[in-house]
């Protein structure tokens, strides 16, 4: 709406929240900032810093983008203008011959989803999990849960620039998830100019089979795996 709120007001808003780690969410974190929140707001050209509530809607119309994951790529990339960072020597590595290579890693991290010893009684509510629409089942054993979902994080090996993210219910789907993390990849080399020749995807072994390396193959990147 005019005069409303835009995708910059939140990306500023949630880097604000989580360098700050003010103990009570959102409105503990809009209780900490007033007198303050305006000057933050005002380093990104911004009036003020929006409140909790105008986040919340802010998030809710997000299920509302014609297309997450291309908007996550632009976000991620170009949106904060990392095409110097990307290009910058210091960030490559070198073979044995000095030539450069832009070397990026996909590691899918599963969490476990467990319900907590809550207290229970006629008169008390049955428990709920706020995930569950996120989570799939889970396998019993170490680090697992009976539900469980899954962070899918591209990240740049010499800058630690985070490309991508993306999350599963359950296990990543590791082909899907890989075709994806090539495509960001292939993009973002191409925005900042570097050539995809030299460009490596690295990745655990789960993905090492035909699947997922043709998934990888299909955007001209090239992977190292396991």
């Amino acid at each position: 709406r005019q005069g409303g709120y835009a995708g910059i007001d939140l990306l500023v808003a949630g880097l604000a929240f989580f360098v700050a780690q003010q103990p009570g969410g959102l409105k503990g974190f809009a209780l900490a900032s007033k007198g303050v929140g305006s000057r933050i707001a005002q380093c990104a050209g911004r009036k003020k810093l929006p409140t909790s509530a105008s986040i919340s809607r802010l998030l809710a119309a997000a299920g509302r983008l014609e297309d997450a994951e291309e908007f996550v790529r632009w976000l991620l990339a170009q949106g904060c203008a990392c095409g110097a960072l990307l290009n910058n020597p210091l960030v490559h590595a070198r073979d044995a011959l000095g030539s450069a290579w832009s070397v990026f890693d996909f590691d899918p991290t599963v969490d476990a989803r467990r319900l907590r010893a809550l207290p229970e009684g006629p008169d008390l509510p049955q428990p709920m999990r706020r995930s569950e629409d996120l989570c799939a089942p889970g396998h019993a054993g170490r680090k697992r849960g009976d539900t469980e979902d899954c962070t899918a994080m591209v990240s740049h090996a010499g800058a630690g620039l985070w490309l991508h993210a993306s999350v599963w219910a359950g296990n990543t789907p590791f082909a899907q998830a890989i075709g994806m993390a090539a495509k960001t990849v292939a993009r973002a080399v191409a925005w900042a100019g570097l050539p995809l020749t030299s460009t490596v995807l690295r990745f655990d072994g789960a993905g090492g089979n035909f699947p997922a390396i043709a998934a990888v193959v299909e955007h001209g990147v090239r992977y190292l795996t396991r």
